[in-house]
């Protein structure tokens, strides 16, 4: 079952939170949400 994770519009969703959070000028929120988008997921290992 797809979730709003798996949608193209990820990036435009932490566009959103990150310029609402941290109300940066746009090019710094886009600098954010590419570091962001790069980096991979960290599974929790003691779960």
């Amino acid at each position: 079952m797809p979730t709003i994770c798996d949608d193209t519009d990820q990036k435009e969703l932490l566009r959103f939170w990150v310029r609402e959070l941290t109300q940066l000028p746009p090019q710094e929120v886009d600098k954010i949400v590419t570091a962001l988008s790069q980096q991979k997921p960290v599974l929790d290992s003691a779960s």
